[in-house]
């Protein structure tokens, strides 16, 4: 057989012998020139295979076509092979091999009915029992024999009492218990199909298990010995994922698929998805996919292309996250192989518009912007010391002080002036009376949402106006707003632009309406900022603005706009109107992939369950979302678990260590998830896991470090693929968050089905005293359980405070006239984020006892600087109402020790 140099030379990706030729490499000697022997075999197969041919090879009675050869270093090559391919299925020393051929006598490569090929075990004769070989411990408590379909029993065993003795077999059954039941099947074929069905069942193998059932009624066959069945297989795109064929590669893509660092998966393209990524659109085109479809995968791939098929050119890839555009930069330097990456340019839209907006500048907006108000307004001053550095006023921090886009608003929120503090308490007074919500965030999500439909020149128009705030529908939000208060939201916004402006510093959805009146120059922009095509991954993240300024980018019709997303994964509250940005349906191309590749069954038909429900309420609402149907996974692994636990934050870490318990499996693959940040943040997470367990938080750059899991939130994890997601916090009253209105917790439940189906093999959701209303929803497709595991061994170091800023910037930072000036706080010890929750700890529970008369931030700055005032404070009533940030807290005890004072933990 290996004289036929147009066979197929293939591998299965689960089979582990990449992972053995890596351990063999890796060994070093005359095992690492083993290694070496087989990648020359894999990367000079094509000139008529002349390596294989020199090797002494040897029949191997154990496997059916089993072709042994030798190697250097007394090591053993393992393959079948018949007409037409060749399969890999182990490389290792003498021993080792010896050993490997034991464990896996009667392999048969099989496919069944599902069309995907499986190594499955066939055993023959009166071959041992060895359920306990190997077994894989799940959270799966049903017998092995329930966990698949498997309608034939009945028929094939139809004594009753043998049945149940066999529908009883679990991992832990003895083995000579369970070979006395296999004696009384009547003959020595269903003997081995059921020592054959536990053997995979007990290792997790669920279709390995279907495959061999499909063999024994004559539904399925071995490919190598029935060649057409092979083809027929890899044509029907089931074993993409599955099988590596090497012959479909570049000895390039080979030896780079041999590397240690290199995700074979980045390979694996259904033949859907390759259509996708070799299709050429002559207008803006659309890809919508189900969450777990290889959205990202066929975008990254279709890069690779137009930067191949337009060499002299710059291909952009743009997304909202910067954790996802980190990611999406690391994934294409391990695809590309010819230095084409280097004409791939990803970057985070922030990073982009800022850049943008530097060579532009926003000279145009803020001029517009003056002659549209009264020559007195007291935004005047502001907007025209502005203009004095209009290229420089993007910024997410400020660039003297450091302070955030976070910290602006609560400084600008908490204003004390006596016309800006009546304005905003008459609307919130307003507002107060449509329930119990956190009216100052949903007013914060409101000026989102005007930013992101109208410029500013247009949302305010008078009413009755086609393009007007006081006519918005106002889509998805659920809190009526009378014309009356809008005038006011849009009063409040102008003053929340001022107190942006006044410090450099812009948002996202700042950075837009600072293009827009310049939107004609994005047409003829410089070779570092110009893109002749421009790919959107997660297009349902940006807003109606955003995404009409974004099809000015690509400097060619022709493959110029592509953009991947599901409208499902919207999570955030920004206007998204594909027609008002000249994006509908008229004038673009669009794709759909419905089959999900990348979760089990389970954890779909559990997350679908739940999605389907609240994504029906949000279309309800008005919202721009199309739930797709999925088309479920063949895969099939444990239900999702639902933990009842009294140490949540333990029963997470443990079953995230249980989970790496073996060498099968890498930490990096491994993900804690909050439901809820202010109640339970990141860091929360990471300073609970036991001392010695590495773990980080959430970023593109995660699988450069394969041995640490990872920590974050659930809008984090959008994008990105883990073995394992654990999200803790999933109680009633914290999820969905309580300071969501009741018609709009859609949201988080939209949230929270995206980290799930980041998930491929397995979703805990971890909760302390009731079940929150989503989980309920999924009731019926999750395994419920109670863990009363407590850890009490040493914890991990607690997180350090955030580091503040640093900035190039110089110039003295303009006060607007009508700006609330703060004296700069006497505590310099402390972050600005510390003093933030000092402050609101202060307004709510300290001022008013004082009865000073004072402004709240002049008694705040007086209080503060004595730290007896802070001596014994319990950090409960610290953070009452909200969720407890210990990360604050350790830095505001720190802060206190050397005066010899401290808090005291209470919680």
């Amino acid at each position: 057989m290996a004289e036929d140099p147009s066979a197929r030379l293939l591998w299965h990706n689960k089979g582990g012998f990449r992972k053995a030729l890596n351990e063999l490499r890796m060994s070093g000697g005359p095992k690492q020139q083993a290694a070496e022997q087989v990648s020359q075999i894999i990367g000079d197969f094509s000139t008529e295979g002349k390596t294989l041919k020199k090797l002494t090879n040897n029949g191997e009675g154990r496997i059916p076509h089993c072709v042994k050869y030798d190697l250097r270093g007394d090591c053993r090559l393992v393959t079948v092979q018949d007409e037409g391919q060749i399969w890999f299925l182990f490389v290792g020393d003498h021993v080792d091999t010896d050993r490997w051929l034991d464990a896996h006598r009667g392999l048969t490569m099989a496919v069944g009915v599902t069309k995907q090929i499986q190594p499955v075990i066939v055993t023959t004769g009166q071959q041992q029992v060895r359920l306990a070989f190997d077994v894989k411990v799940t959270s799966d408590d049903r017998p092995l024999l329930e966990r698949f379909s498997f309608p034939e029993l009945q028929e094939i065993v139809p004594q009753s009492l043998l049945r149940r003795q066999l529908l009883a077999v679990v991992e832990d059954t003895d083995d000579t218990a369970l070979a006395d039941v296999i004696e009384c099947l009547p003959d020595t074929t269903l003997q081995s199909l059921f020592i054959d069905l536990f053997y995979h069942l007990a290792r997790g193998e669920l279709d390995a298990a279907k495959n061999r059932l499909d063999l024994h009624f004559g539904r399925g066959v071995d490919v190598v010995e029935v060649p057409s069945s092979l083809e027929d297989a890899l044509d029907s795109g089931e074993n993409s994922e599955l099988v590596t064929d090497l012959t479909a590669l570049s000895p390039e893509e080979r030896m780079r698929l041999l590397s240690d660092d290199f995700e074979p998966w980045l390979l694996w393209l259904h033949p859907d998805q390759k259509r996708i990524v070799d299709e050429d659109f002559d207008a803006p085109a659309f890809l919508k996919g189900v969450s777990g479809s290889g959205k990202t995968v066929i975008l990254i791939h279709r890069a690779r292309r137009l930067a191949l098929k337009y060499p002299g050119e710059t291909i952009g890839i743009l997304t909202l996250n910067r954790s996802l555009a980190r990611l999406i930069e690391n994934l294409l330097k391990k695809l590309c192989l010819h230095g084409e990456e280097q004409r791939i340019k990803v970057e985070a839209f922030y990073d982009y518009f800022k850049r943008l907006l530097g060579h532009i500048g926003t000279a145009n907006y803020l001029r517009e912007y003056i002659r549209d108000l009264a020559s007195d307004h007291p935004m005047q001053a502001a907007l025209t010391q502005a203009l004095t550095r209009h290229k420089n006023l993007a910024n997410e921090f400020s660039p003297q002080s450091g302070e955030t886009l976070d910290d602006t608003w609560n400084e600008f929120w908490r204003i004390a002036e006596d016309d800006f503090a009546e304005l905003r308490n008459d609307v919130v007074k307003t507002l107060m009376g449509y329930g119990t919500y956190d009216v100052e965030a949903y007013l914060r999500d409101e000026l989102t949402l005007i930013r992101s439909a109208f410029s500013r020149a247009k949302r305010a128009a008078d009413v009755g106006a086609e393009e007007s705030y006081l006519e918005y529908a106002r889509k998805g939000r659920c809190i009526g707003f009378p014309e009356p208060v809008r005038r006011k939201v849009l009063k409040l916004l102008r003053r929340y632009e001022e107190y942006m402006l006044a410090g450099a510093m812009m948002d996202e959805l700042a950075l837009s309406q600072a293009l827009i009146p310049s939107r004609a120059l994005l047409k003829d922009l410089p070779d570092g900022l110009r893109r002749r095509c421009l790919l959107i991954d997660e297009f349902q993240d940006f807003s109606t603005l955003e995404l009409s300024l974004l099809k000015q980018i690509p400097s060619t019709s022709e493959n110029g706009l592509f953009m991947a997303g599901d409208t499902v994964q919207k999570v955030m509250v920004k206007d998204f109107n594909l027609g008002a940005a000249n994006l509908d349906r008229h004038v673009t191309r669009s794709k759909t992939i419905t089959k999900n590749y990348r979760n089990s069954r389970q954890i779909l038909v559990a997350a679908h369950a739940m999605v389907a429900h609240y994504g029906d309420l949000a279309v309800k609402s008005g919202e721009s979302i199309e739930v797709l149907n999925p088309e479920y996974a063949v895969r099939e692994t444990a239900q999702p678990r639902c933990i009842h636990a009294a140490h949540p934050l333990d029963v997470a870490w443990h079953s995230a260590i249980e989970w790496l318990d073996g060498d099968t499996r890498k930490p990096w693959a491994v993900c804690l998830v909050t439901a809820n940040p202010h109640k339970l943040s990141p860091d929360d997470i990471l300073n609970a896991r036991p001392r010695g367990v590495a773990a980080k938080k959430l970023s593109g750059d995660y699988l450069l470090e394969p041995e640490s899991m990872v920590v974050g939130t659930l809008a984090e994890v959008k994008g990105f693929e883990f073995s394992l997601i654990v999200i803790v916090g999933c109680d009633s009253g914290t999820l969905p968050d309580a300071g969501l209105p009741k018609d709009e917790q859609w949201r988080d439940a939209l949230r929270l089905y995206v980290a799930m189906t980041r998930g491929r093999d397995q979703v805990v959701l971890v909760y302390q005293r009731t079940p929150s209303p989503f989980l309920e929803l999924m009731r019926a497709h999750v395994v419920w359980q109670t863990d009363g595991y407590s850890y009490s061994g040493p914890r991990a170091e607690p997180a350090a405070p955030p580091a503040k800023h640093a900035s190039k910037f110089t110039a003295a930072r303009p006060k607007p006239e009508k700006r609330l000036v703060l004296p700069p706080p006497p505590v310099t010890a402390l972050s600005v984020h510390a003093k933030n929750a000092l402050l609101f700890y202060f307004e709510q529970q300290v001022y008013a006892r004082l009865r000073t008369g004072r402004p709240v931030r002049a008694a705040f700055d007086d209080w503060v600087q004595r730290p007896a005032n802070l001596h014994q404070l319990q950090i409960s009533k610290l953070f009452a109402g909200r969720g407890i940030r210990r990360d604050l807290a350790t830095e505001i005890d720190a802060f206190l020790r050397p005066h010899r004072f401290s808090l005291i933990w209470d919680a």
